[in-house]
């Protein structure tokens, strides 16, 4: 990272350490499809089950620092299409620079502790200053929120899925 500044203001390490694995999963999956993928796309090519976990990743963290453009197609016989999403001139240098990382056979002392850093870096990054009590509090609503999906799914399902697709940016 060269610490230029990103879309955002942010500064490129910044953004690198901010994104964890399934972010940099997502747009090397993007990168592979030719820049452009949708959501679909997106899940089966990274093995990431979970819509909202791409969702989420997309929507709160990849464009707001200028790596992707989202795009919602209109409906298809009033069923919602999945998003389409494509990497922007940032993105696409994002994504070059995670390729050649990881196709670096740079194996130094030096370089292997800089990306064990990079990786503590990411993996603290979604609630590392977050003290114990916060975490479970976190984990504790997230649980709820999953289990209140998978109940509504149950018992409403098409009808559901609906409502979901016109009141969420999913």
């Amino acid at each position: 990272m060269d610490g230029s500044a990103g879309a955002d203001g942010s500064d490129e390490s910044d953004v690198e350490t901010e994104l964890d694995w399934q972010a940099h999963a997502i747009i090397e999956a993007i990168h592979d499809n030719g820049g452009t993928a949708d959501t679909s796309e997106i899940r089966a090519i990274t093995g990431i089950d979970d819509y909202n976990v791409v969702l989420y990743r997309l929507n709160t963290k990849l464009e707001p620092h200028g790596l992707v453009d989202l795009m919602q197609p209109d409906p298809d016989g009033g069923r919602p299409r999945a998003k389409v999403v494509t990497l922007t001139e940032q993105g696409k240098a994002f994504a070059e620079r995670l390729t050649t990382d990881e196709d670096d056979s740079d194996d130094s002392p030096v370089s292997s502790i800089e990306r064990i850093e990079r990786l503590e870096a990411q993996m603290n990054a979604p609630y590392g200053s977050w003290d114990t009590e916060n975490r479970r509090e976190y984990e504790y609503v997230v649980e709820g929120m999953v289990a209140m999906r998978d109940f509504l799914r149950e018992k409403h399902g098409e009808e559901f899925e609906e409502y979901m697709a016109e009141h969420t940016s999913g």
